[in-house]
């Protein structure tokens, strides 16, 4: 344990420094420093996650041997392993221009659950990570707070400091998921456990993100039933008083700015484009109605290539028409400019939203090995922001993700991939109360999964789940000596 390591060991120690290395490069996603040197750098270059994760492994590969691999931890390893290999030997059929960094991310991944499983070998490691995340988590909400990290094109009135909404209100939910599981272990006073859940709850909801609410509320109420299942009445009675007091507050401070944002999202979603928009829209991208003369346009004889390209960049395609009776359309550009067409959405009870246009997208023409990694593209005018072009990469979705770029395959292999990393769960939470911090925080990863970020934003959930099931088991063999260590005493 950590408090029994004596100082000088524990500066001697290069495994902990490499457990914070790994608890960095875990949370801090896809930032980069291009905002201080991104003209004199390449930007996969200043990546926080690319030096943070050498460092890792440089300083904790040697402990790999002493890895305590169990049941749990090795079919949940497996199955992930399996997911993620699967899916870089499908990225060379069908690639994108955006699959090598889809590819980047896999590997990534997978060294970050190879170093998770050593990470969690020793309790000293753990409780670094844990106190990694949950200084970050305190440092992400002062920043907020303060609005010294604010970015309201980012995230409008919500609070996104630094990483983004996402990368912001999953942190903060893994710092309170942290500060439950000292509670429940006894490793805190009360008073700054109860005052660390309340903060972080309170940044979770300050996100004022519609999946962040949602998948809170969730992991809350399944937490009340597992502490009345525990009959742990002093911790039910603190989280039950902590969040209705977090909850009476964000709606008092925060409510209305949710419901506005909610409001000016879901009516903009209802309003077909002005003259004016239209005006600024064909402005912007040149939509032009068809014509033969406009389809030749660019393979007329004496334009050069280099205007030809200038051209094109203009233009959507050749060929475009837009109507002001709809309220927003969509590219698709699956097969190049030519092909290109422009769908516009009638206003339908079914269609109300960008989301529901991706679930159709996601699920058109299902394969058994999908139509490629990172090939979803839709490139929609968004009306919530002017009806600027923008273009989404994924379907905001983990599922739908997997089911369109890997197939029935990849949906195969994650469900089998989510059964192992659950199964240890509840195989222990009866004997390790404090696991159930921890399954919350899995509940909240899966719930805001589908309907938001992509697979590699998933990887806290891989993370956790790797960490949890070799401390589980190691904490069942150490149970299961200790018995036999008893019964051979009494004989």
């Amino acid at each position: 344990m950590l408090h029994n390591i004596s100082l000088p060991k524990l500066l001697e120690r290069r495994d902990l420094l490499g457990a914070f290395a790994f608890a960095v490069a875990a949370i801090s996603g896809k930032l980069s420093a291009t905002r201080f040197m991104g003209e004199v750098f390449p930007p996969w270059l200043l990546e926080v996650r690319l030096w943070t994760t050498i460092v890792a492994v440089i300083l904790l590969l040697p402990f790999a041997r002493l890895i305590d691999w169990n049941r749990w931890n090795s079919f949940s390893f497996c199955g992930v392993f399996v997911l993620i290999v699967y899916l870089i030997l499908r990225a060379p059929f069908g690639a994108a221009d955006l699959t090598a960094r889809k590819v980047v991310d896999l590997i990534y991944l997978i060294i970050l659950c190879y170093l998770a499983v050593i990470v969690a070998s020793d309790a000293a490691r753990y409780k670094i990570c844990g106190a990694t995340v949950l200084i970050v988590s305190g440092a992400l909400f002062l920043l907020a707070l303060t609005g010294v990290a604010a970015n309201p094109e980012l995230n409008g009135l919500g609070w996104a400091a630094v990483g983004g909404p996402l990368t912001f209100y999953r942190l903060e939910f893994l710092g309170f998921s942290c500060a439950l599981w000292m509670i429940l272990h006894n490793k805190c006073h009360l008073a700054f456990g109860s005052m660390l859940l309340g903060v972080f709850l309170f940044a979770t909801l300050a996100s004022l993100s519609k999946a962040a609410y949602g998948a809170a509320a969730i992991a809350i109420l399944v937490l009340t039933a597992g502490l009345i299942a525990q009959r742990n009445w002093r911790t039910l009675t603190m989280l039950v008083t902590i969040s209705i007091f977090v909850f009476l507050g964000w709606h008092e401070f925060l409510a209305s700015k949710f419901y506005m944002r909610a409001n000016t999202a879901f009516a903009s979603q209802q309003t077909a484009p002005t003259e004016s928009d239209l005006a600024q829209i064909e402005k912007r991208y040149q939509l032009v109605v068809p014509s033969n003369k406009t389809k030749s346009a660019l393979h007329e004889p004496g334009i050069t290539e280099s205007e030809k390209g200038a051209a094109a960049g203009h233009f959507l395609a050749p060929g475009f028409s837009f109507s002001t009776e709809f309220r927003w359309c969509v590219l698709d550009d699956q097969n190049g400019g030519e092909k290109a067409r422009v769908t516009c959405h009638e206003r339908t009870l079914i269609d109300q939203s960008q989301r529901l246009f991706f679930l159709f997208k996601a699920l058109e023409q299902p394969t058994l090995f999908g139509h490629g990694i990172a090939n979803f593209r839709v490139l929609a005018l968004n009306p919530g922001a002017g009806y600027r072009l923008e273009q989404y990469n994924y379907p905001h979705n983990i599922i739908l993700e997997l089911l369109y770029d890997s197939g029935i395959v990849g949906v195969g292999l994650l469900v089998v991939a989510l059964v192992f990393a659950l199964a240890g769960f509840f195989r222990f939470v009866g004997r390790e109360p404090a696991l159930l911090a921890i399954g919350g925080f899995g509940l909240f990863m899966f719930i805001s999964a589908l309907a938001g970020g992509d697979f590699y934003d998933f990887r806290l959930f891989w993370l956790v789940a790797l960490m949890w099931s070799t401390y589980a088991g190691a904490w069942s063999q150490d149970a299961l000596l200790m018995q036999a260590t008893n019964k051979e005493h009494l004989a």
